[in-house]
């Protein structure tokens, strides 16, 4: 996010002092040309951003294949191709069924006097609605749905282990369900009182999976 908002710093048309540190330091971080007033700002804002989305993603590709080369996984996909759907399943061959991604749902709680929650001040009554509401929405979604919000949750089509779930403190009626997918931590705001609201604000949240919220 905050390399996000530094790229985006390119395209105004004066910087303050902060913010001309921020570009400066990004782009020694990166080995980019720093910009001065002679610099077509629109080309670095192109150039950064094609580093973050292309150049860094192949260095994390880099990566992970000498991780697979190391840990002689590579030599076992050499020798036994069979094996690679089991460790590499495509999209369109995995088929999420509710109850797969149910199971894994780590519930929120109401939290007793001896330990802390991130839902804090959240009445039972509204914890409870408010998870009846979304199981409901994945009793009632198809396979393909159910992807789209395993990607919005935790960034991959395959539900872990343990999905967390957690219950906060509305911002107003425009505040957006929000997903941590590093920690695997869906947000769920406590502001709604119907199935349809919760719904239709988590259908617009699941349009960003392929469109993005902001710039990279």
């Amino acid at each position: 996010m905050e390399q996000r908002d530094t790229i985006g710093l390119l395209l105004k048309g004066e910087w303050t002092e902060e913010e001309s540190s921020r570009i400066t330091n990004l782009c020694l971080d990166w080995y980019c040309t720093v910009p001065t007033k002679d610099t077509n700002n629109r080309l670095m804002f192109q150039q950064l951003l094609s580093h973050a989305v292309l150049g860094r993603v192949a260095a994390q590709i880099k990566q992970i294949r000498k991780g697979i080369k190391d840990t002689g996984i590579w030599p076992l996909i050499e020798h036994r191709p069979d094996v690679v759907p089991l460790l590499c399943p495509r999209e369109e061959d995995v088929q999420l069924t509710p109850q797969q991604v149910l199971q894994s749902i780590l519930w929120p709680h109401a939290r007793s006097t001896f330990e802390d929650s991130d839902d804090d001040d959240v009445p039972e009554e509204t914890l409870t609605l408010v998870s009846a509401c979304f199981r409901r929405f994945v009793e009632q979604a198809s396979s393909d749905s159910l992807k789209v919000l395993m990607r919005f949750w935790v960034g991959w089509e395959v539900p872990p282990r343990r999905l967390k779930l957690e219950v906060v403190q509305s911002r107003g009626p425009k505040h957006l369900p929000t997903a941590a997918t590093c920690s695997e931590r869906l947000r769920l705001p406590n502001h709604y009182r119907k199935f349809e609201e919760l719904e239709a604000d988590l259908t617009v949240c699941l349009l960003s999976v392929e469109t993005g919220f902001g710039l990279v």
